[in-house]
């Protein structure tokens, strides 16, 4: 695969595919923020004192939000009744890219396998299906990911970190920490302005 690495406001972004130039990337909610702006909630090796991998980002979301096409695609794989940690699951595979976004812990499915859409499709709702059951406030979230390949298992192969395939840019505030559960994020807006969004205990 080629890699290249990107920079926003001075941050040095993970590795990522190059994709075509006719990639018009949205974002899967309305309102932007990752749960509790804590830095573990972003994607890598950020949980446990940075021994414990996180495949995806958790952006903050009550029960009930809508969440949308982040581009362009098809409908690959839908998981419906709710099955193992992520509960009710959809899969989206970008046109012209090699990217497929996953959205997990949803409540609602809109859509059918094979079914095309367009960024800003309403394609669903969060919920707290899959191991989130129990999350209730704060910690309500939409788990997105960021996948080479549609299906994968554990661990972080295969999969890249969300800020690829959104508009809507997070970067921990110390990527080198190791205190990553007690960092908070920067946010970079698609305007690229960034703001600093402190860990919320």
């Amino acid at each position: 695969m080629d890699y290249i690495t990107i920079a926003a406001e001075g941050f040095i972004g993970t590795p990522r595919l190059k994709e075509t130039p006719h990639v018009d990337f949205g974002d899967p909610l309305s309102y932007m923020q990752i749960r509790r702006n804590r830095a573990s909630n972003l994607f890598g090796t950020v949980r446990n004192n940075n021994t414990k991998n996180h495949q995806g980002f958790d952006y903050y979301a009550l029960e009930g939000t809508e969440v949308y096409a982040v581009a362009n695609g098809e409908v690959v794989c839908i998981v419906d009744p709710p099955l193992g940690d992520y509960g009710k699951q959809i899969i989206i595979k970008i046109d012209n890219s090699n990217y497929y976004a996953f959205y997990a812990h949803l409540s609602q499915i809109y859509v059918k396998k094979r079914d095309p859409v367009e960024k800003g499709d309403t394609i669903g709702k969060t919920g707290i299906t899959g191991n989130a059951k129990t999350f209730r406030g704060l910690d309500q979230h939409l788990h997105f990911e960021c996948r080479t390949a549609a299906i994968l298992g554990k661990g972080l192969d295969g999969r890249l970190s969300p800020n690829n395939i959104v508009l809507t840019k997070f970067y921990s505030q110390d990527p080198k920490s190791k205190m990553q559960s007690s960092l908070g994020v920067y946010k970079v807006d698609k305007n690229n302005k960034k703001t600093k969004m402190d860990c919320i205990l």
